[in-house]
């Protein structure tokens, strides 16, 4: 079976992805390994809370991949940061969006402009940290900052 995404562009910042079959690998056709494993992690991590908490992640992704100087991938792929990393599916309603989260974040788009997360846990897994700043609850995630010097 094999998937091809069509990616349209819709504006300046703004995608639609459509996605169809897969190939072999899973890797959807002219979207490279690094687009759709923040995709994936993306769906797993916020699936269930709608475009709005997968479009937070996606901003905690993004404020990593600047402070941090990494690609959004390599913030993704880092040991014991994102528990998702890789575990979505691709089946997920909310996968096409999610993919074209994940090629704006390649491109430096900022998802949440006027937002600076770069931190979220669980809601009601474990406590903030006492140096969180910021912090706002989203469904089941808590999000907030961690203070730069």
């Amino acid at each position: 079976m094999k998937k091809i995404i069509k990616i349209l562009l819709l504006s300046s910042t703004s995608l639609l992805a459509q996605v169809t079959p897969n190939v072999a690998d899973g890797t959807p056709v002219g979207i490279t390994y690094e687009q759709d494993a923040v995709a994936l992690t993306l769906v797993a991590e916020a699936g269930g809370e709608g475009e709005i908490g997968v479009k937070l992640v996606a901003d905690v992704i993004h404020e990593r991949s600047v402070r941090r100087k990494l690609t959004p991938y390599e913030v993704v792929a880092q040991p014991h940061q994102f528990e998702g990393f890789m575990k979505g599916d691709r089946t997920h309603k909310l996968y096409p969006y999610a993919l074209m989260l994940a090629v704006l974040l390649e491109e430096g788009h900022d998802p949440f402009p006027e937002l600076a997360f770069d931190q979220f846990r669980a809601f009601k897994r474990s406590p903030l940290p006492g140096w969180a700043i910021n912090a706002r609850v989203y469904k089941n995630h808590v999000f907030f900052e961690e203070p730069t010097e």
